[in-house]
C-alpha cells in the first residue's frame, strides 16, 4: 500500500487542472545542507500551498517509493532528482485542521502532540521525548 503522503500528491495530479510546480524541489535540494535550512513558502489563497506541501512531502518521504508520482514532471529531469527522493523522514502537519476549532492554548498542545506522535512513529525505540519541552510556543 502506498504512503498517504504519496497518495495525497498523486491525487492532486489527477485533477483536470494541474500546474507542475516541482521546480521548487530542485531549489530545496540545493538548500538542504546549508546553514539557512528553514524556508517558508507563501502564496495568496488558492495558489497551491497545500499542493506544494503534499508534493514536497511525497518527494522526500522515505516511507515508500514515489518515483512514479513524479514521472513526467520537471523535477524528474533535474540533476538533483535522485539525490534526495525518498531519503528523509517527513513530518507533515495540517495546522488549519488542528487549529480550526481549538483555542490557541489547545491548538499548541495538539500541534505538540502531533509532532511527538509522529517522531515516535519515525523513531520507535528511540530516545525518550520530554513531554514538557524547554521551549514554549
Amino acid at each position: 500500500m502506498q504512503s498517504s503522503l504519496i497518495t495525497a500528491f498523486s491525487d492532486q495530479r489527477c485533477d483536470t487542472i494541474f500546474n507542475d510546480k516541482s521546480g521548487i524541489i530542485s531549489y530545496l535540494n540545493d538548500q538542504i545542507d546549508l546553514k539557512r535550512r528553514f524556508h517558508c513558502v507563501t502564496m495568496p489563497s488558492r495558489f497551491g500551498k497545500t499542493y506544494i506541501a503534499e508534493m514536497i512531502a511525497a518527494y522526500y518521504t522515505n516511507e515508500d517509493d514515489s518515483h512514479e508520482a513524479f514521472k513526467g514532471l520537471a523535477i524528474e529531469s533535474d540533476p538533483s532528482f535522485e539525490s534526495h527522493i525518498n531519503k528523509h523522514n517527513v513530518i507533515k502537519l495540517d495546522i488549519a485542521g488542528i487549529c480550526a476549532d481549538s483555542p490557541k492554548s489547545e491548538a499548541v498542545r495538539l500541534i505538540r502532540e502531533s509532532i511527538i506522535g509522529r517522531l515516535a512513529e519515525l523513531c520507535p525505540g528511540g530516545a525518550p521525548l520530554d513531554p514538557q519541552p524547554k521551549i514554549a510556543i
